[in-house]
């Protein structure tokens, strides 16, 4: 059997799709024979999939120590033997869901450190940081992509679907922007003192804190001044 051949056919359909829910990276060429960390060498697989191709691997090159310690760890949970990748598969997908439930549990609300942030990635200089939420539309706008693992965005974002919906949110956040800047340029038009008094008296169908949060957020010029003016100058 060309065990080359059905593991180079397994590594390549990874490369050409985007999976959904739980799934694991593989080496293409094995850190152990030298394989680096860059995304050229990483493939999403399932779990199924990753037991497979360590499986081959392990006849491709049945002398290389690595290989033979990888798929020996991945045969176990810790405690008993899985006996195929079916069952490694199903091993793994409970242990993903329970750390979710877990952390979901443990770490909700502001309970959590990490609350109300996000992770961005620079994808040029492959580089990703956490950000307020808040501000996740401002980042995105500078193009920066959403998400933490650079390697698997790289590949999702050439997708039809992705490209879309990312035109998309540009779109929806330049309507956002134009709409703050037509309700900014009724404000320094009227004559009113005060942003309550123009909200009161005008159509805009939000409190005042509202007007002022989507200023703040999309309109450079403003300046709200401690509440007491919104006028630059």
């Amino acid at each position: 059997m060309d065990y080359k051949r059905i593991y180079d056919n397994l590594t390549e359909r990874g490369k050409n799709r985007v999976l959904e829910g739980y799934v694991e990276r593989h080496h293409i060429i094995p850190r152990c024979m030298g394989g680096s960390d860059d995304v050229e060498n990483l493939v999403a697989l399932t779990p199924e999939e990753h037991y497979l191709a360590h499986l081959l691997l392990m006849k491709i090159y049945p002398d290389i120590p690595g290989l033979i310690y990888a798929i020996h760890r991945m045969s176990y949970d810790g405690k008993r033997k899985l006996p195929n990748g079916k069952m490694y598969g199903w091993v793994r997908r409970r242990h993903s869901a329970m750390l979710s439930k877990t952390m979901k549990i443990t770490q909700g609300g502001d309970r959590n450190s990490q609350y109300g942030t996000c992770w961005v990635s620079d994808i040029n200089n492959e580089k990703s940081f956490r950000i307020d939420k808040k501000d996740l539309d401002r980042y995105i706008e500078l193009g920066f992509v959403k998400g933490r693992n650079v390697w698997k965005i790289k590949k999702k974002i050439k997708t039809p679907k992705y490209i879309k919906r990312q035109k998309q949110r540009e779109k929806e956040y330049q309507e956002k922007v134009n709409n703050a800047y037509y309700w900014y340029n009724k404000l320094i038009d009227s004559n009113t003192k005060s942003i309550r008094e123009f909200v009161r008296n005008s159509d805009y169908d939000k409190s005042h804190v509202a007007f002022i949060s989507m200023l703040k957020k999309y309109v450079k010029e403003f300046d709200p001044q401690h509440g007491k003016s919104f006028r630059r100058g």
